[in-house]
């Protein structure tokens, strides 16, 4: 099984952020821009994880401990840091509870072997991603068009959001992208 764990975004949120991905989407269609009802913002990658490890995992999430979540959504920004890019994203301002979120998530997975990420924890929220089977040119020529079309405006500001949960997720890889499916819900005290 291949799991991730991750904050939802709210139904509101959602709406607040469609009429900037719709106007993008229309500029630079050739992107493969992730559902609206796929987006998150991910704490934690577990990658390929056996079916008999499952309760184990979902075990040691029960054991987290952290306060509701505030998450502002601001600006933009492109990954990896260096061209060529492979994905357009939305900020997620991060915080102190975010961040020990994160932490503890790492902690107690840490102990069934789940290695943490060779990357810092960057919040964020994925909209597009290059093209399918495109070596880089023609999408990320379109990346890099979509970063000039946003240069030109000022810094999005998408509003604020309370988090009380956190989801562990499993991805099922497809021709047609990442299809989530939610598997269980961790409150946040």
């Amino acid at each position: 099984m291949r799991l991730f764990v991750a904050l939802d975004i709210q139904e509101a949120m959602r709406e607040s952020l469609l009429g900037f991905a719709c106007e993008l989407r229309a500029v630079c269609p050739e992107l493969r821009w992730v559902p609206t009802e796929s987006w998150h913002v991910t704490l934690k990658f577990l990658g390929e994880i056996p079916q008999s490890s499952l309760d184990a995992v979902t075990g040691a999430l029960l054991r987290v401990e952290c306060e509701t979540i505030d998450l502002r959504l601001r600006g933009y920004g492109f990954f990896p840091k260096r061209k060529p890019w492979r994905t357009f994203a939305i900020g997620v301002e991060p915080n102190g509870k975010l961040m020990r979120l994160e932490q503890a998530i790492g902690e107690v997975l840490s102990g069934l072997g789940v290695r943490g990420s060779e990357h810092s924890f960057r919040p964020h929220l994925t909209l597009a991603r290059r093209g399918a089977g495109s070596s880089g040119a023609d999408s990320n020529g379109s990346l890099e068009g979509l970063q000039e079309k946003l240069m030109s405006r000022p810094t999005p500001e998408f509003g604020t959001l309370s988090l009380r949960e956190f989801w562990l997720y499993q991805s099922e890889l497809s021709a047609s992208g990442s299809r989530y499916s939610k598997l269980q819900q961790f409150a946040l005290i």
